[in-house]
């Protein structure tokens, strides 16, 4: 976890200056403080409150970010792309992490609303307690700008994530490739990742043994690296492995290496989110793109057009789609067998 010196050694400050310029001071001038909070989002840092108004008012133009976590660059990219467009208009963020327990959003939510905040933005993976979040927001004037998974939102302005159209791209590259033996790693928070790996498997009618799906509470790399372990103790390797997010994935191809197996020949190896990061492993991770920065600067338009009164009354509701990164860690299996017919 980044701590505050950290921060400070990076941005070549002291570490008094570091909390002033996270806490919204105004004794810290704007570049610097800009520059300091993002250093600190890269580093994972949960940004702390800013500081209270002394007569009571509202925190004008502040922002409540509500996060599952950043320690990922999918979640950190997109709170990046947000937070910079937002403080290009005067804006500043406030995060609060929930670590994707729905209760905690609910807090943050109502934390929020009662501090005073210009505006929310909340992404979340669950669906659960939308009905609960639309009831809130219905009774206030504050704006909330939404990322899920859920097409059907109709009481604020929503981005949607398709993680299932990400997993079934990454699936059907592999089956047009010609592998069959395809096994799947992920943790306990992709599970929509895994059901549509599941999904897309049938579609195409393939056999899917339960010990190709390894689903574990450990996270990123070690998911990766433990997973592949247990995969390639099985009497039937697999040809071809889907990750659900690219530090899984970096796991699994220690493993294989390990193993003195060659990728792609031997397993190929096929991921989510196209970190900037994996174009630079050898070989190059081919991976699914979420468009990440293009989430957080169009969730920062339209949040800033609500907040300064330029939207229409009707909510906009925007999917942006996943596309294929292709690089060198797939390619067709040593004995490639043909594609079914669709």
């Amino acid at each position: 976890m980044a701590t505050l010196k950290d921060i400070a050694a990076l941005a070549k400050v002291n570490v008094s200056t570091v909390s002033k310029a996270l806490r919204g001071s105004s004794d810290i001038n704007t570049e610097t403080a800009s520059h300091i909070r993002e250093l600190a989002i890269q580093l994972g840092y949960e940004l702390p409150p800013p500081i209270s108004p002394a007569n009571g008012e509202k925190y004008e133009k502040t922002i409540g970010v509500i996060f599952p976590e950043l320690a990922s660059q999918y979640y950190n990219s997109i709170l990046y792309a947000f937070d910079r467009r937002m403080q290009e208009q005067g804006y500043r963020i406030v995060v609060s992490l929930t670590e994707f327990d729905c209760n905690q959003e609910m807090t943050a939510i109502k934390a929020f609303l009662r501090d005073g905040v210009s505006g929310i933005f909340l992404l979340t993976e669950s669906t659960s307690h939308i009905h609960e979040i639309r009831r809130i927001f219905r009774k206030t004037q504050t704006p909330l700008m939404l990322v899920c998974t859920d097409n059907d939102i109709d009481f604020c302005d929503c981005i949607g994530i398709n993680h299932t159209m990400g997993a079934a791209i990454a699936v059907n590259h592999l089956i047009k490739l010609g592998h069959r033996k395809i096994a799947y790693i992920g943790e306990l928070h992709t599970e929509i990742r895994m059901n549509s790996f599941i999904s897309t498997m049938k579609e195409h009618d393939l056999s899917l043994p339960d010990n190709y799906i390894v689903n574990l509470p450990e996270r990123f790399e070690a998911c990766g690296y433990k997973g592949m372990k247990r995969l390639l103790s099985e009497p039937d390797v697999p040809t071809a492995v889907f990750a659900a997010y690219d530090n899984i994935a970096y796991g699994a191809i220690r493993a294989i290496r390990e193993a003195n197996l060659r990728i792609p020949e031997d397993i190929s190896v096929i991921s989510i989110d196209a970190n900037t990061t994996s174009e630079y492993l050898f070989p190059a991770l081919t991976s699914i793109n979420m468009p990440t920065r293009d989430i957080g600067e169009l969730a920062s338009v339209l949040l800033r057009k609500r907040l300064e009164g330029q939207h229409t009354a009707s909510y906009q509701s925007v999917r942006l789609c996943p596309t294929l990164k292709l690089f060198e860690s797939t390619c067709p299996p040593a004995e490639a067998e043909p594609v079914p017919a669709q």
